[in-house]
């Protein structure tokens, strides 16, 4: 929460509403996909001046590096 106030975004809430297990559980189905609702724009320059949602970095860095590579949870798939 430091890193909030002291960045001046406007968050007003953090929600966690998903089980971490169910989560572990659901990667795993060959019918289960991920997407992200937000662009990801460039860290430097005129894209500094204004921010985007936290899903424009973290949702595929989480589901590669954390379900599929780390805990194995994701199957391969080609």
């Amino acid at each position: 929460m430091d890193l909030v106030v002291e960045d001046g975004s406007r968050v007003g809430t953090v929600y966690f509403l998903m089980n971490e297990d169910n989560v572990k559980r659901q990667v795993g189905l060959p019918w289960v996909a991920f997407g992200s609702d937000a662009e990801s724009s460039a860290p430097e320059g005129v894209f500094l001046k204004s921010s985007t949602h936290p899903r424009a970095y973290g949702n595929f860095a989480r589901a590669l590096g954390t379900y599929a590579r780390d805990q194995k949870a994701a199957p391969s798939r080609t």
